[in-house]
C-alpha cells in the first residue's frame, strides 16, 4: 500500500506524466485501474481477481488521498 501511494505522491515531479498516467503509476503491484472520478461521477471496475487466497489492498492513487481512501479485497 505504502509502495504504490508513495510511487503516486512522486508522480507530481513530472506532472503532465502523471496527468496523462491518471495518477496512477506504472508498477507491477497496480493490477486494475480506473481513470479519474470526479465529485457526483461513478465508474465501474471489472478485473480478474489473483488466484492466490489472501487479502489484497486497494487504494486511490491520486497524490495525497491514498492514506486514507484506502481498503481491502479479501480473496478466499
Amino acid at each position: 500500500l505504502e509502495k504504490i501511494g508513495t510511487a503516486a505522491d512522486q508522480m507530481l515531479a513530472d506532472h503532465p506524466t502523471a496527468v496523462k498516467l491518471g495518477y496512477v503509476p506504472d508498477i507491477p503491484e497496480v493490477i486494475a485501474a480506473t481513470g479519474l472520478v470526479f465529485p457526483g461521477e461513478t465508474e465501474a471496475l471489472e478485473f480478474i481477481s489473483p488466484d492466490q487466497p489472501g487479502q489484497y489492498d486497494f487504494v486511490c492513487t491520486f497524490p495525497g488521498h491514498w492514506r486514507i481512501m484506502k481498503g481491502v479485497m479479501r480473496v478466499k
